[in-house]
């Protein structure tokens, strides 16, 4: 071994791995991630709420849209709109929300294209919702 260089070290990865909300599971290809639990679409309903500066009585309905591999996406309807909430495991925790806010303020600034409007976003899972998202 050259001087500074580091041991080869081999990890053997068992067939399951966790992380804060998210589970690594062996598949055919490789490791596959898998939801722990669920969001709670009352927590997403008050956080909507809360960004979107609407009252108690203000119709506000939250319903599961999509689903992929690392995020799902919540529609939210409320009197001014319809909205977006994407809610993502902390596969890369911190920095893949805090790059895509970074990336679509850097290309609203810089292009002439439509790009969507982040209400609020949060890079920490450590909140109420338990997860990274943006609205």
């Amino acid at each position: 071994m050259a001087t500074g260089s580091l041991p080869l070290v081999k990890v053997f990865l068992s067939d399951t791995m966790e992380q804060d909300g998210l589970r690594w599971i062996r598949g055919m290809f490789g490791l596959e991630p898998r939801w722990v639990r669920e969001p709670k679409i009352e927590v997403i309903e008050k956080l909507a709420r809360k960004h979107l500066a609407l009252d108690h009585e203000a119709p506000c309905k939250v319903q599961f849209h999509a689903q992929g591999a690392f995020n799902k996406l919540y529609k939210i309807h409320s009197k001014d709109g319809s909205f977006l909430m994407r809610v993502a495991l902390p596969v890369d925790p911190y920095y893949k929300t805090s790059s895509e806010v970074a990336t679509i303020e850097f290309v609203s600034q810089k292009l002439d294209m439509p790009v969507p409007k982040v209400f609020a976003f949060d890079p920490s899972n450590k909140n109420e919702l338990g997860f990274e998202r943006i609205l």
